[in-house]
């Protein structure tokens, strides 16, 4: 499987690249892959693509259920086929968080990340949208059942409806309220900014949750920020 190879995937991405002459947006739907390789597939084909789409199946060994037992679907033990639906789930939200993070670390805020694999609720849904995803695939869910995507579209509205603000709103204030406390807090050395991103970064990963399960009861204000950088910048270590 070519995306496992992230120098021939960037040679194809790059070729699509240019074919498409900005005239559509690309994306590269790869399979699982786990961290360290999933980052050298991104930092390899980012040039050429607009996001990336993870996970498609998971190739497993088949078999049947005979009288005595299991054995081989075919006749060559080296076949594979590709496993979809929920068993799939934890990889595609593994990945997921892999594309997420790598995405933030490598300032790649103009790629968008589709996640896919293993969603048959509307719960894996929102969670998958909390995670930081752009948008949410669904497919072998709709065989059982078709009206899939409208319980999710419910799912969503009335989510909104009760939280008044989702994850990602509590992301975006928290932002905001951030960048007007580095400007009262008048940082200019590298070393105080990097502590007061630090700070924001763990508000960002502890806080915003728990806010949002809480539904209401977010530390994000200004004066929050002001005072929790105060706090980092006095307990850094003094030569």
């Amino acid at each position: 499987m070519v995306f496992q190879y992230a120098e021939k995937s960037a040679r194809i991405c790059q070729a699509a690249h240019v074919a498409a002459r900005s005239r559509a947006r690309l994306l590269a739907k790869i399979g699982y892959l786990q961290k360290e390789p999933l980052e050298e597939f991104v930092l390899a084909t980012k040039d050429y693509l607009d996001g990336w789409t993870a996970i498609n199946t998971i190739p497993v060994r088949a078999h049947r259920v005979g009288v005595l037992g299991f054995y081989p679907a075919y006749d060559s033990l080296e076949r594979r086929v590709g496993l979809a639906g929920p068993a799939i789930f934890s990889r595609a939200f593994e990945c997921l968080k892999g594309l997420v993070d790598i995405r933030e670390r490598h300032k790649l805020s103009n790629k968008v990340i589709v996640s896919v694999g293993g969603v048959d609720h509307p719960e894996k849904v929102a969670l998958m949208l909390d995670t930081g995803a752009d948008a949410v695939q669904a497919a072998n869910v709709f065989f059982d059942n078709p009206t899939f995507g409208v319980d999710v579209h419910q799912a969503l509205a009335d989510r909104s409806a009760v939280d008044g603000r989702n994850l990602r709103d509590y992301r975006e204030v928290g932002v905001r309220y951030w960048g007007v406390a580095v400007m009262q807090l008048d940082l200019k050395s590298d070393e105080e900014l990097a502590i007061a991103a630090h700070v924001l970064s763990t508000w960002q990963g502890t806080f915003a949750r728990a806010a949002a399960a809480r539904r209401g009861d977010l530390p994000a204000s200004v004066d929050y920020f002001v005072q929790t950088i105060r706090m980092a910048l006095a307990s850094r270590p003094r030569d």
